[in-house]
């Protein structure tokens, strides 16, 4: 199986760069789609410099950035029946493809959810002992949680992507609730949703700015919109 990648970015250059160098030296994809926010840092100049990128799509104007509507616009630009999405700061390792291809052999049309091992700017690892052994020990997992859910390293069939909706693009920010909300509906329409330790990818921690994050904002939407209480 051959996918289409779309990146999602904005202003994370020094990221992007190791993640297009890391999936040149991997095969299984046919597509490299770099979804952006129009990037102030040089993103843009570099990507069309660098001529790796099959297409590169925008928002039509800069607006406070919303996670789903850059990923929305970066699986609509694909030609591919498969779509993986990773963020400019999630590093796909050596075998990643493969382990996505095992979960759509094994479940067909699902929601394949990559294990994201996280690191500090010293290169040091962060998760949990419990969380990681529990995703490298290879289990699934069909449960619904947000690290079930986590949406910078996942692939789907855009079929299922149209039939589920789409991202929904009312919730704000970067991250918070919106990748869960989307696993949510799949899973209420008899989608698996596969969390495996297969499809390998390192995220690069980064400073956050904590007074912006939507989480209240978009807990009280999933909640409200889905009639359930986390």
């Amino acid at each position: 199986m051959e996918y289409g990648v779309v990146i999602c970015s904005f202003n994370k250059i020094a990221y992007l760069r190791r993640v297009v160098e890391a999936l040149c030296k991997i095969e299984g994809w046919k597509e490299l789609i770099l979804s952006d926010d129009h990037s102030d840092d040089g993103t843009l100049e570099w990507a069309m410099g660098s001529k790796k990128f099959t297409k590169i799509v925008m928002q039509p104007a800069h607006q406070e950035y919303c996670l789903n509507t850059v990923r929305n616009q970066g699986v609509a630009a694909s030609r591919s029946s498969h779509v993986v999405i990773l963020d400019a700061d999630c590093i796909p390792q050596p075998n990643y493809f493969n382990g996505h291809n095992n979960m759509f052999e094994r479940h067909g049309d699902c929601l394949s959810v990559g294990f994201t091992d996280s690191y500090n700017e010293r290169g040091e690892n962060i998760l949990s002992e419990d969380h990681r052994k529990s995703y490298l020990a290879g289990k699934e997992s069909n449960l619904m949680s947000g690290n079930v859910a986590y949406g910078g390293n996942i692939a789907f069939p855009v079929a299922l992507w149209e039939k589920v909706g789409r991202f929904d693009q009312g919730y704000n920010g970067c991250w918070g609730f919106e990748d869960l909300d989307f696993a949510f509906r799949a899973w209420k329409l008899g989608f698996k949703i596969v969390g495996h330790r297969d499809a390998l990818a390192r995220h690069c921690l980064h400073p956050i700015r904590k007074d912006n994050l939507p989480f209240n904002r978009n807990r009280s939407l999933f909640e409200k919109k889905n009639g359930i209480s986390l």
